[in-house]
């Protein structure tokens, strides 16, 4: 359902694009919203373009591909344009090929929420915490509203809970395949977007969640920090060297440059939070586990608001993935309950028609 929604979110735009997204301009390619006829954030289709065009010699220099690194905003955005670039060499167009990466993303993202739910659950239960906690994030009026648009941020919440399940199973057998796979998922997070960058703090978070506060030796703690260390220094440099720019310099320094709007900010909070943090402030006391991975979200969602409270929901959407794993090992027996499924389900499914509906 998600995913059809978006193939038909992704024709409306291209039928009535949206004003923010301007004009196809083939002459300044950089940074412009549209490819083709289709809405695709920040030129990021264009980048895959160029990427395609290196790949089958096309651009054997790389000088295409080095302009928009090097004067793009957000020159560590490697991920997602490469994979879209090697998907279409299969033949497929550039805005399709983008479309069936981000919903392999999506996919991806929603199978790791569920293993993450059922990790932080203390033991067995009566309900099945990896298809309630898949449910939660595929029916969201957050998804609906972001699966299968030509955006970056699916990679974003592949990276975050990919984390949180390495960081969980590194904390409980120190394997070092668990802490390099840490590094792996921060790297992907880094070199999709700068704005992954508070997702280095969730290992720390994480041990402390699985051990406990009061069994965490100093090197371990440390040993925790190493791959978002490591992955920040990875991305400083490569933005030196590329773009002769620092990591957070331009990104940032764009974001700040947005009006506040505080009115649609809370609507958008409200989407997001919905009754949920109602049914896990009920459940307390709450495990250790659910503490910390509280603090991991307020961090993400604090992260986020902080340029100028943005109103765009694909931000918000590290903050649902991890949530929901959160909201399972905090209140599951109540999210489980029929009742509670019905009205969430029926809720944002129709929000989401009532909102593609409206093109908003």
């Amino acid at each position: 359902m998600a995913v059809v929604l978006g193939a038909v979110r992704l024709q409306q735009q291209a039928a009535h694009r949206p004003a923010w997204a301007g004009t196809e301009d083939p002459k300044s390619a950089l940074g412009s919203q549209v490819f083709e006829g289709f809405v695709a954030i920040d030129g990021h289709a264009h980048r895959a373009a160029a990427m395609r065009d290196w790949l089958r010699g096309d651009d054997p220099g790389g000088e295409k591909l080095h302009a928009f690194l090097a004067g793009d905003h957000h020159p560590t955005t490697l991920t997602v344009p490469f994979a879209t670039a090697v998907m279409s060499l299969t033949g497929l167009a550039i805005p399709w090929s983008y479309f069936v990466v981000v919903v392999a993303l999506f996919l991806l993202t929603v199978h790791t929420a569920g293993r993450l739910a059922v990790m932080g659950l203390p033991g067995p239960v009566t309900f099945d915490a990896y298809a309630l906690a898949g449910s939660l994030v595929a029916l969201h009026v957050t998804t609906t509203r972001t699966v299968g648009l030509l955006i970056l941020d699916w990679a974003v919440a592949l990276s975050t809970v990919a984390v949180a399940c390495c960081a969980v199973q590194w904390s409980r057998t120190g394997a070092t395949r668990h802490w390099v796979g840490m590094l792996l998922c921060l790297l992907l997070g880094l070199f999709t977007k700068v704005s992954a960058l508070p997702l280095c703090c969730l290992p720390p978070l994480v041990l402390f969640a699985v051990r406990g506060t009061h069994r965490v030796p100093f090197a371990a703690f440390i040993a925790s920090a190493g791959p978002g260390l490591l992955a920040i220094a990875a991305a400083s440099a490569w933005s030196a060297w590329i773009a002769d720019a620092s990591l957070l310099g331009r990104d940032t320094g764009h974001l700040l440059g947005t009006r506040v709007r505080p009115i649609e900010f809370g609507i958008e909070m409200l989407l997001l939070g919905q009754f949920l943090p109602l049914l896990a402030w009920r459940a307390r006391p709450w495990t250790a586990f659910v503490r910390w991975l509280a603090v991991g979200v307020v961090l993400l969602l604090v992260a986020t608001a902080v340029f100028r409270l943005p109103s765009t929901p694909r931000l918000y959407l590290p903050v649902l993935v991890l949530g929901v794993p959160w909201l399972v090992a905090a209140a599951g027996s109540w999210l489980a309950d029929r009742r509670v499924v019905v009205v969430y389900v029926v809720g944002n499914l129709g929000l989401a028609g009532l909102l593609l509906w409206r093109g908003a």
